[in-house]
């Protein structure tokens, strides 16, 4: 039985601009890692249709970011058993993670993130 290749297995020293699942080039914003990384990402590692619910399936939720108050989507949500496991947050290639690492690390304790939370 051949072992279903790593995200590093196509990463050659010399060539830092392509992955398992797609070309750096490709990845030009939001959708398109989503729609050419995030999903496939998913997919290889396990997680069905049923586990994962899109930015369009999940609520807006208010939190506070500081002193200010911003409502929260995330871009995906994993359940297993019905209950939530992590967020994935989609970013361009062009923008700054850390720029972002607030409001993702606040909507893992986000009490709305529930089981009955989830159509």
């Amino acid at each position: 039985m051949a072992i279903r290749p790593t995200l590093f297995d196509n990463i050659e020293p010399d060539r830092k601009d392509k992955n398992v699942y797609c070309r750096l080039k490709d990845l030009t914003n939001e959708a398109s890692v989503e729609t050419f990384f995030v999903n496939r990402l998913l997919f290889d590692i396990g997680y069905k249709d049923h586990h994962i619910k899109t930015k369009e399936s999940v609520e807006r939720i208010r939190m506070s970011l500081g002193s200010r108050i911003v409502h929260y989507k995330p871009d995906y949500c994993i359940i297993v058993r019905k209950k939530p496991r992590f967020v994935v947050d989609a970013k361009s290639t062009q923008e700054d993670i850390y720029d972002h690492t607030e409001q993702s690390s606040k909507s893992s304790k986000i009490p709305e993130l529930k089981p009955d939370f989830f159509p």
